[in-house]
């Protein structure tokens, strides 16, 4: 981040990841006189600097970043669900092909 972009407000943010920023026009710029409108949710982002096609709100970006962490949260969650199963279900596989070779043993004796 530059030194004037700490003095100016964070509009939105732009781009395939949401990760550049969107700052107001700084006092004396020109600017074009199009709206930008947040992408996600239609709320306008600034009256002037437009049109951009990707923008996202301020809040509308840090929903998502909320809800894709709870996303991979839950995620994980699962596949440690399922890692468990899995052992769970080997285990048993193994207890039943040892009981077989036992039975196997005791037979042919």
């Amino acid at each position: 981040m530059n030194k004037i972009s700490m003095y100016r407000k964070l509009l939105g943010y732009q781009g395939a990841n949401k990760k550049q920023p969107i700052y107001e026009a700084m006092p004396g710029a020109l600017v074009t006189h199009a709206f930008i409108h947040c992408t996600n949710c239609g709320e306008s982002i600034s009256h002037n600097m437009g049109p951009r096609s990707d923008a996202w709100c301020v809040q509308c970006t840090e929903d998502k970043i909320v809800a894709d962490a709870k996303a991979k949260a839950k995620a994980e969650e699962e596949k440690k669900k399922l890692a468990k199963i899995k052992a769970a279900l080997k285990k048993k596989k193994e207890e039943e092909d040892e009981a077989k070779r036992k039975a196997d043993a005791d037979g042919q004796q």
